[in-house]
């Protein structure tokens, strides 16, 4: 249904389903990158401390 997409075009979709997509899309991208548990997987999940994470939180927690 989402093949072929990026990304950002899933999450302009908006559904609950094609956003879990776009998820697993960055997990997937992430783990390419070797970022999946570093400290830049929380900018590159889209999370920082603006939205209340500290660094530790962003290493360790991936969002869900």
């Amino acid at each position: 249904m989402f093949q072929g997409k990026s990304v950002r075009e899933l999450i302009a979709i908006g559904t609950e389903e094609s956003r879990k997509e776009a998820q697993r899309l960055m997990e997937i991208e992430a783990d390419c990158m070797g970022i999946r548990n570093h400290y830049l997987w929380g900018l590159f999940s889209g999370q920082s401390k603006l939205r209340g994470l500290q660094d530790d939180e962003a290493v360790t927690k991936p969002p869900k």
